[in-house]
């Protein structure tokens, strides 16, 4: 996730969560994404769930790539946010 301020990106936001289980293989394949990256550099569900929310304020306007990839990743792990 990118912060734009009239027209200039002034913060990058790029975190795993780490789920607390060894990922499907499937899940690897496609995002290339590993066991030990979660480990090592993920973070707590929570965590991202209040970036977020401090993040997304009422004038925020959001654009996606692929959402419904991410929204089906976490409805698939029930990863509360």
């Amino acid at each position: 996730m990118f912060t734009v301020e009239e027209g200039v990106i002034t913060e990058e936001y790029d975190k795993f969560i780490n789920i607390g289980e060894p990922l499907p293989p499937g899940i690897t394949q496609i995002t290339g994404i590993t066991d030990g990256m979660l480990e090592n550099e993920g973070v707590d569900e929570k965590v991202i769930a209040r970036d977020l929310k401090e993040r997304l304020t009422p004038n925020t306007l959001m654009i996606a790539h692929n959402a419904q990839f991410d929204y089906n990743f976490i409805k698939l792990f029930r990863i509360n946010v």
